[in-house]
């Protein structure tokens, strides 16, 4: 009877070891969604300087002056020229109106600051207001707090993640150690406890993989192959703290 249930207690353990490390899948797909946002939109998040139209100030010198100032890692110039082709390309409809007239947009600049923060490009906006020949400078705050916090997130789950590796692989040498250190430990107990934690990952991971691709049908939900390992390693850390020295 005890071994009866003694099979059954395992049994609920492992499918529920399994079961716990399928829900791992939806941290991982939050990660890879906030890396595939800042790489996408990073690039984006720029701070636009106007030249004033008047203005005699020739536009290397405030490009000059607008690449110096603290926190912008590159500044790129728009002549007017090339304003109104964008214009054009983007709406064919403005092309006949805009040639039967004189070209009434600006020169700008875009700034690409070095740290993508409201605050870092409230700051930018400030200094270069400041400078001569400027008429204006503006940038999207909802395109830069949706990046600053996407890219405070996947700091905070890398580092997370780092943790947790650390952890497993601590876990792994001071079982091992025990082992050797204790005559009646029963190191292949030990090995096979292991095997069953990369069993648990690795049926863990199908679970989320069948889910995402075969039931819901989500390209958004779905993970790369490379993702495994992190299966593997959470099924490890499930198995192994619970096992029973």
């Amino acid at each position: 009877m005890n071994k009866k249930y003694n099979f059954i207690a395992k049994l609920l353990f492992f499918i529920s070891a399994i079961l716990a490390t399928a829900l791992l899948g939806f941290g991982l797909n939050a990660y890879r969604q906030a890396c595939v946002f800042n790489s996408a939109y990073r690039p984006d998040a720029g701070v636009a300087v106007f030249v004033a139209p008047d203005t005699k100030v020739a536009p290397d010198v405030i490009r000059e002056k607008l690449i110096n100032m603290d926190g912008v890692e590159k500044t790129d110039y728009f002549p007017r020229e090339k304003v109104l082709e964008k214009v054009q390309a983007e709406n064919s409809k403005l092309k006949n109106v805009i040639l039967s007239g004189e070209n009434p947009f600006s020169p700008y600049y875009i700034l690409t600051p070095r740290q993508v923060s409201v605050v870092s490009a409230q700051e930018l906006v400030e200094k270069a207001k400041k400078i001569e020949g400027v008429e204006d400078a503006v940038f999207d705050e909802n395109l830069f707090s949706a990046v600053e916090k996407t890219a405070k997130f996947s700091r905070v789950y890398a580092l997370c993640g780092k943790a947790a590796l650390l952890l497993v692989l601590l876990i792994i040498s001071a079982k091992l150690i025990i082992r050797l250190l204790n005559e009646k430990a029963d190191l292949l107990n030990y090995l096979y406890n292991l095997l069953s934690g990369i069993i648990t990952g690795a049926l863990g991971a199908g679970i989320f993989y069948l889910f995402s691709r075969k039931i819901v049908h989500s390209d958004v939900m779905r993970l790369p192959a490379k993702y495994i390992l992190y299966f593997l390693l959470g099924g490890v850390l499930v198995v192994l703290l619970w096992e029973n020295d």
